[in-house]
């Protein structure tokens, strides 16, 4: 049923662990990551745990620790958080012809009928080497030999940017989603969305505006989508 769909489609992103409870309990959430390869605790019935490999210090322990979680339940495996961005900055920071090179290495041999694997996650900027242009240089240079099942895209803005403007923020974001989709054709996973130098009750507007879209059939090209 559609009902069931839009749970599985939204997830629960988290940095603590003791809070995931008060999600999960809900039956509203599907899923659940946190930037690691484990999940800090118990994963609640019912949830799938998402594992990620974020960056290449993670690369250490992956293939042990990625196992051990395919066989705990989880049915995807995220790879490098960012690597269009800094360190400091929390990126994976690295060129798209290595993460390429890597991902072969570490992603590909997981993937099964079973097993899904979702792209290196980039962040909205449209410089040179960011974003969906940092995609681009990544796919390219895998030239069809890395296995990706779903693109894995962050959006974040600045709400000072839109002047007040409600509708701008989310037609930015909705273009944003739909650029993605029609430049990869394969399915979007949205991870991280966020609105700078907004109050509570602004961000909590935009997501009344973009969760119902998020999760709408019709927006069959978004697999899944967490709010950071």
């Amino acid at each position: 049923s559609s009902s069931t769909d839009t749970v599985a489609k939204k997830g629960l992103v988290y940095n603590d662990y003791s809070v995931i409870s008060e999600f999960t309990s809900s039956g509203t959430i599907g899923w659940i990551w946190n930037w690691a390869q484990s999940p800090g605790g118990t994963v609640p019935s019912g949830i799938e745990y998402v594992p990620s490999l974020q960056n290449t210090e993670g690369m250490t322990n992956w293939k042990t620790t990625a196992k051990e979680q395919i066989e705990n339940g989880s049915k995807h495996l995220m790879s490098f958080n960012e690597p269009d961005r800094t360190s400091a900055d929390g990126g994976a920071d690295l060129d798209a012809s290595t993460a390429a090179s890597y991902y072969k290495e570490y992603m590909n041999p997981f993937s099964s009928d079973d097993v899904k694997l979702v792209s290196p996650s980039v962040c909205n900027g449209d410089e040179a080497s960011v974003g969906l242009n940092w995609l681009e240089e990544f796919m390219d240079a895998c030239d069809g030999g890395c296995t990706v099942d779903y693109i894995n895209i962050h959006w974040y803005a600045t709400w000072t940017d839109f002047s007040g403007n409600m509708d701008a923020a989310i037609e930015y974001f909705k273009s944003y989603c739909d650029s993605a989709y029609q430049k990869f054709q394969k399915p979007l996973w949205i991870t991280e969305i966020g609105l700078y130098s907004a109050d509570d009750s602004t961000q909590q507007e935009l997501l009344d505006a973009i969760l119902p879209w998020m999760a709408k059939d019709n927006q069959s090209y978004i697999e899944r989508y967490s709010y950071f």
